[in-house]
């Protein structure tokens, strides 16, 4: 069993008596605590996902923020484990743009139901992008805690950092005439801004003053995009209704 120190960019990072006693509280935690986290963040996702159920939306991708403490953390299975890549900090992604990854994070990248999923690895936490739902979210920390060693535990409820869903409305859309529409209904022009120029782009982008970009394209998809809750989704009702009724 190896360990390093993280914050020197190696695989496990030590502190002080501070930890010790943080980690001693974590090992006491109760898994059905633990459990209570993970079925709050799955009943918040299903809220959110019910709003577009009508719309027969699906997830294209979520990122999600697992807040633990990973101060102790071993790599010894991951480094066997041939369907798991590490990419240490400092380490170039692209040799021409000579870009590097995060120099406090290693970065996992695995292959988990057919999916390229990301894992960042910080010392507060795991940041897993790729995944298309919430429970694969769940499934996915659970694969990477069992591989880092057990000292991983969530400490609170995962947090949703962003996400993008796609709708497919199955019917052409004349976007010129659709941003007209949008432009002429006072509740949607006083909060949405539509961005059209077909020659550089070939949807129209429709975006909420308080977040959230909606991409709508001639062949009938949406993709909305930048959802952090489910106020971002009902914001964009009105947007997805006037689609359905032009």
């Amino acid at each position: 069993m190896i360990f390093f120190p993280l914050n020197t960019f190696s695989l496990v990072y030590l502190k002080q008596s501070y930890n010790s006693i943080n980690k001693q509280k974590q090992d006491n935690m109760g898994t059905e605590e633990i459990d209570t986290y993970f079925l709050n963040f799955i009943a918040n996702g299903q809220r959110m996902l019910s709003e577009i159920d009508r719309y027969s939306g699906r997830i294209s991708t979520m990122t999600t923020f697992f807040h633990c403490d990973n101060s102790i953390i071993q790599f010894d299975d991951i480094k066997n484990d041939a369907k798991i890549t590490i990419r240490y900090p400092g380490t170039p992604i692209n040799k021409k743009r000579c870009r590097k990854v995060f120099n406090n994070a290693f970065i996992l990248q695995i292959q988990h139901d057919n999916r390229k999923v990301v894992i960042k690895v910080f010392r507060t936490g795991l940041h897993i992008t790729g995944c298309a739902s919430f429970e694969q979210c769940i499934s996915v920390y659970k694969y990477v805690k069992s591989k880092i060693g057990g000292s991983v535990v969530c400490t609170r409820e995962p947090s949703l950092q962003l996400l993008n869903f796609v709708f497919d409305l199955k019917k052409n859309l004349d976007l010129s005439n659709l941003k007209n529409v949008l432009e002429s209904k006072s509740h949607i022009k006083d909060v949405f801004k539509c961005l059209y120029d077909r020659d550089t782009y070939t949807g129209l982008r429709v975006k909420h003053s308080n977040g959230g970009t909606a991409l709508i394209f001639p062949s009938g998809k949406i993709i909305l995009s930048g959802v952090k809750n489910h106020e971002t989704i009902s914001n964009f009702d009105s947007v997805v209704r006037t689609c359905i009724s032009i």
